[in-house]
């Protein structure tokens, strides 16, 4: 949330920025590919209000700080905050980064 009010305050809005609008739509993806996986985002991002690179989320059945640690040991960084897993996207990113965020969960928590 930080980078995106740090370009509002240069005028530039995720509508009217190419970088921030390429951070909101891959959020806006990793959101549904999350929820498409059985992993709920926190909260319900379906609010234009409630928009950000930020993207949190559950993971049922673990533990949010063990399951960073497993993340980071596969090179998927993400970190664990208020109970949720939180990933940051970024201009940088694309769709399999998102791809492999998912895929690592699933592997990670496979029974």
């Amino acid at each position: 949330l930080g980078s995106l009010e740090t370009l509002a305050d240069f005028g530039l809005r995720h509508d009217s920025s190419a970088i921030a609008g390429r951070v909101i739509e891959l959020s806006d993806r990793l959101c549904e590919m999350l929820e498409t996986a059985g992993y709920p985002t926190v909260p319900d991002r379906s609010s234009e209000l409630i928009k950000s690179g930020i993207v949190a989320f559950d993971v049922p059945g673990s533990v949010p700080a063990e399951l960073k640690q497993g993340l980071h040991a596969e090179k998927v960084i993400v970190s664990a905050r208020g109970g949720h897993l939180r990933a940051a996207v970024h201009g940088f990113n694309d769709e399999s980064d998102l791809e492999s965020l998912i895929a690592t969960i699933t592997r990670l928590t496979a029974k």
